[in-house]
C-alpha cells in the first residue's frame, strides 16, 4: 500500500436527514502492480461494481458512484491510467492488461464476497472487455454505456471494425445507450460484434441526452433530469443481467 495514502471523505448527500456517504482513497497491490482507486463504501452490499472511466476527464469523484452506494451498490473506481502508466489517450484502453484487470476483480470480490460487475463508460468499454476476455474471470455482467469499441474512430457511413476483446465477450452486456450521441449510427454492428463471441446482449436508449451526461458540466434539462435517476438506470440494467431461476 502506499504510505500515508488512505483517508476518509465524508460526503453528506443529504445533510438534513445526515446520512454521510464514505470514500475511501487506498490503493491494491495485485502481483507487481499498484492499482490506485476511489472506494465508495456499503457496509453490506447488494454487488459490488467496478467503474472504467473514459479517455477524457480528471480522475474525480463520482456523483453516480455516491448515488448507487447509497442504494446498496459498492463502487470501485479504480484509476486505470496511472496503474498503467498510460496518458489519457483513445489508444490507451486498449493497451490496459486483462490478466490485471481480471485479478482485480477477484481481490474485489474475495472482500466483499458479493457478485462482481464491471461499469465501462466510453472508450473505458474497451478495458473492461479485456478483463472479461481473459480465462476464468468473475465478472457477473458489463453495464457499457455508450460504448467505444471500435478498433479505431469512427467515421460516419463507413464500415467499422472492433478489438478483438470485444469478439471474446461471453458474459451477459446491458447496453444503455445515449439518444443524442453519435454511437447510435453503429449501435447495431456494435451488439453483433458483443454477440460474437457468445455474449447475450440487451441494450436501452436514454432519449434526449447526449453522451457522458453524467459528467458534462453543461447539462440541459433533459440531462439534468436523466442523471438524477442514472443511478436507477444502472440498477435495472444490473437486475436485467441477474440470472433467471426458473419456479
Amino acid at each position: 500500500m502506499r504510505p500515508i495514502l488512505t483517508f476518509l471523505i465524508l460526503l453528506f448527500a443529504f445533510p438534513a436527514s445526515g446520512i454521510g456517504q464514505v470514500v475511501v482513497e487506498d490503493s491494491a497491490e495485485i502481483g507487481d502492480t499498484e492499482i490506485p482507486y476511489l472506494h465508495y463504501q456499503v457496509q453490506s452490499p447488494v454487488a459490488s461494481l467496478i467503474w472504467f472511466e473514459p479517455h477524457y476527464g480528471e480522475f474525480r469523484q463520482l456523483e453516480v458512484a455516491q448515488a448507487l452506494a447509497r442504494q446498496g451498490f459498492e463502487v470501485w473506481q479504480a484509476n486505470w491510467f496511472d496503474t498503467f502508466f498510460l496518458p489519457r489517450a483513445y489508444s490507451s484502453l486498449a493497451e490496459m492488461d486483462g490478466t490485471v484487470i481480471a485479478a482485480f476483480a477477484h481481490w474485489v470480490n474475495q472482500r466483499s464476497g458479493k457478485p462482481v460487475y464491471f461499469v465501462g463508460a466510453g472508450r473505458g468499454t474497451v478495458a473492461a472487455l479485456n478483463g472479461i476476455a481473459t480465462p476464468d474471470n468473475e465478472v457477473k455482467g458489463l453495464i457499457a454505456l455508450n460504448p467505444s469499441i471500435y478498433l479505431t474512430q469512427p467515421e460516419p457511413f463507413q464500415q467499422v471494425s472492433f478489438v478483438d476483446s470485444a469478439k471474446r465477450c461471453t458474459t451477459p452486456v446491458m447496453i444503455l445507450q445515449p439518444q443524442m450521441s453519435t454511437r447510435i449510427w453503429w449501435m447495431e454492428e456494435v451488439e453483433r460484434a458483443l454477440k460474437s463471441g457468445g455474449a447475450q446482449v440487451q441494450s436501452r436508449f436514454l432519449p434526449k441526452v447526449r453522451d457522458g451526461f453524467w459528467q458534462r458540466p453543461d447539462l440541459n434539462k433533459d440531462e439534468i433530469a436523466r442523471k438524477q435517476q442514472f443511478h436507477q438506470d444502472i440498477i435495472n440494467a444490473i437486475h436485467a443481467l441477474e440470472p433467471k431461476h426458473e419456479e
